[in-house]
């Protein structure tokens, strides 16, 4: 059986015991973490410790059933087994678990020479977590470290379960190990950083919106004043759907700073916890953190920060009519969403006929937003003729995200000095499915007439620009 911890904090989680369960080896961890990590590792009925590495078996009923107890009890002092007369042993035989008085070590040493014997306070450090010694092989030091399985182990492990591993031994491996976990914490920290200024960025967006709702009162009071007071009433209802939009908006850009702030919290957890082992003289407690820390770096790496965008209120003054009161007041436009621009290559289009060409992705709400273009023909009567298509497809990925309705507004961007007469804006209001969804606008210019929507800076480029306002995401 593995050590006993005495612990106050989960070594998964890194925060206070939820539920504490405890293993067959005497390690406690909190339920939920206990259950996550054995869904990803779990074989057979049986898991890996996650401290250890020892094989616990799952009792039957799942995680849930494993024994529940509080805080494990510190090192007590302990009596003499040999002569009983000597209060408190100073020494303890890892063999035959016997605690002895250095007058009754004499003679154990002799009798049992092949037996290892230790010093109490040293066997309280091991049962913390300090190992030097295999909870397998209990007469083997840890020497070696298994860098295919992240496990520090004998040598007797080594030769029977790791012969085709990569196994340095510790000595040799520590220095790398500790370059390796202090990496790990310089990109946690720049994750760090990288989160810090997107909740910063968020905040300022809080900002900008609540001073364009200052901006926007302001203007709607002044055209109030000079209506009579039969439109006081109206220009109050717009204010008050100014004020209830963006708190709506504020809502959904806390909660995403608030996200973003928890992981902020958790990587210092992690990295105050790396720099507390790194300033200490133990090797095997950096092996012991490795892993986890491997796992955080990963996770945070994974994590996509999606665009924040701009919530603005938009009012025009109307001309004032006594016959229509809306007109005199004005109207109100809540813009939500992010505008998005991306310029096509005539010629690149032209080349591939009826083959969609696609913008970068823009990260917009968890979801991945692509503008596409393509060069079509359409067949009428005898003649076949070439039209410009354009659209966007969003894609979910595979999170659990509900669909969404939206409203998407396309423009054909029309160059200084362009006559065309053509319509080049369309608004379109859909809901989009998961996994993916796609909407198209047919038939917008003739080919031959695109190019007069073209710039040439670094080739014949024409811009279309999309502003995405979500205006309802359904729970999955």
């Amino acid at each position: 059986m593995a050590e006993q911890t005495d612990n106050i904090n989960c070594s998964i989680c890194l925060n206070g015991f939820t539920e504490p369960k405890t293993t067959a080896c005497g390690h406690q961890f909190c339920v939920k973490c206990l259950e996550d990590y054995v869904s990803k590792v779990g074989k057979d009925n049986r898991f890996p410790c996650p401290l250890c590495r020892e094989d616990v078996t799952i009792p039957d009923g799942g995680i849930k059933n494993l024994s529940s107890t509080g805080k494990t009890e510190t090192t007590a002092s302990k009596t003499c087994d040999g002569c009983k007369s000597t209060p408190v042993a100073e020494f303890q035989c890892v063999n035959c678990n016997k605690c002895l008085c250095p007058s009754c070590k004499i003679p154990h040493d002799s009798f049992f020479s092949d037996h290892h014997v230790f010093g109490i306070n040293e066997t309280a450090n091991i049962q913390k977590g300090r190992k030097t010694f295999c909870s397998r092989h209990i007469t083997e030091k840890l020497e070696f470290y298994c860098q295919d399985c992240c496990q520090i182990i004998c040598k007797i492990c080594m030769l029977s379960s790791h012969q085709d591993h990569k196994t340095p031994e510790i000595c040799d491996y520590g220095s790398e190990a500790k370059e390796e976990l202090q990496k790990l914490k310089e990109q946690l920290d720049e994750k760090k950083v990288e989160f810090q200024n997107y909740s910063d960025e968020i905040n300022k967006k809080i900002n900008n919106m609540n001073e364009s709702v200052r901006t926007t009162c302001a203007k709607i009071d002044q055209q109030v004043e000079t209506i009579c007071d039969d439109v006081t009433r109206g220009g109050k209802q717009l204010k008050e759907e100014v004020k209830s939009t963006c708190n709506e908006e504020e809502l959904k850009l806390v909660q995403i700073a608030d996200d973003t702030n928890k992981l902020i919290v958790q990587i210092e957890k992690v990295t105050e916890n790396i720099t507390n082992i790194l300033n200490g003289d133990l090797i095997y407690d950096v092996f012991d953190v490795l892993p986890d820390t491997r796992k955080q770096r990963d996770d945070c790496k994974s994590y996509d920060l999606t665009m924040a965008y701009d919530v603005r209120n938009k009012f025009d003054k109307g001309q004032i009519i006594a016959s229509t009161l809306q007109e005199m007041l004005g109207t109100l436009q809540i813009i939500r969403g992010p505008t998005l621009k991306h310029g096509f290559n005539y010629k690149v289009l032209y080349t591939g006929k009826d083959e969609w060409f696609y913008s970068p992705v823009f990260k917009i709400q968890d979801r991945s937003w692509y503008i596409r273009a393509r060069n079509k023909s359409y067949k009428n009567g005898n003649t076949i003729s070439n039209y410009l298509d354009l659209g966007m497809v969003t894609y979910f990925g595979d999170r659990l995200i509900g669909p969404c309705t939206g409203q998407v507004t396309m423009e054909l961007i029309r160059i200084p000095n362009s006559y065309t007469t053509y319509p080049s804006t369309k608004t379109f209001t859909q809901t989009f499915e998961p996994p993916f969804s796609k909407l198209t606008w047919k038939k917008i210019v003739s080919y031959s007439e695109l190019s007069s929507y073209c710039y040439s800076t670094d080739g014949p480029y024409f811009t279309v620009q999309c502003t995405i306002a979500i205006t309802d995401i359904k729970k999955c």
